[in-house]
C-alpha cells in the first residue's frame, strides 16, 4: 500500500533524526514536527519579505517611469514653445 509505505518512510526519518539527537518515541516525533513547523514559518517569512521587496521595487520603478514621462512631456512642450517663438 502506498499510504503504508509513506508512513513507514516518515517513521524511518523521524527515527533517524531522533537517533542523531539521542531522542526516542514521542520526544523525537515532537521535535521533528517542531523543526518542520519552524522551517515552514521561516520559509513563509522569507517569501513574504521577498514579495514585499519586489512590491517596493515595482513602486519605485513605477514612480521613476512616471517622473520620466512627465519630464519628457515638459521637455517636448518647452521645445515646441521655442519652435513657435522662433517662427514668429
Amino acid at each position: 500500500m502506498i499510504v503504508y509505505h509513506e508512513f513507514r518512510m516518515l517513521r524511518d526519518i523521524i527515527t533517524e533524526v531522533g537517533e542523531e539527537r539521542d531522542m526516542i518515541g514521542n520526544e523525537a516525533v515532537k521535535h521533528f514536527f517542531a523543526d518542520l513547523r519552524n522551517h515552514y514559518y521561516d520559509y513563509v517569512r522569507t517569501k513574504r519579505e521577498s514579495v514585499a521587496k519586489l512590491k517596493a521595487e515595482k513602486a519605485q520603478l513605477s514612480a521613476r517611469h512616471a517622473t520620466n514621462y512627465v519630464t519628457s512631456k515638459i521637455e517636448s512642450s518647452i521645445k515646441s514653445t521655442k519652435t513657435v517663438s522662433l517662427l514668429m
